[in-house]
């Protein structure tokens, strides 16, 4: 969002969303540090970082944090029915400009599967 063609200052719009696979492959979501336990972060399918009733603010931009080293699709829409909106890099994306509307479901998939002790961050803004 602009005022005048000046941005506004990053206003957190949704939780951030941290994926975490420890020593063994386990995979621990926190949303604003806050763990919501085990969940599959793998090739076998999209993992669920917001859901709709989550997601009640427009998001115009998302900032992505990836320590995985590979490859991984951020999508958007029903379970088992995503559409790819970006692919997220190795690294990371840092901060892009997306539109997300509120009441989207986003999910993320890799493309290959994480090695152990990475994370994967994801910061949403207004």
């Amino acid at each position: 969002m602009s005022y005048m063609g000046i941005p506004r200052g990053r206003r957190k719009a949704l939780s951030q969303v941290r994926l975490v696979t420890d020593g063994t492959g386990v995979t621990t979501r926190y949303r604003d540090g806050v763990s919501e336990g085990v969940v599959t972060y793998s090739t076998a399918g999209y993992t669920e970082l917001v859901s709709v009733a989550q997601n009640t603010q427009n998001v115009n931009q998302v900032e992505i944090f990836d320590s995985t080293g590979n490859t991984a699709l951020l999508g958007s829409g029903a379970a088992a029915s995503e559409v790819v909106l970006i692919h997220v890099t190795p690294g990371g994306n840092g901060i892009i400009g997306l539109r997300i509307d509120a009441g989207t479901r986003l999910a993320i998939k890799p493309l290959t599967t994480p090695a152990n002790n990475t994370e994967c961050v994801i910061n949403f803004y207004d």
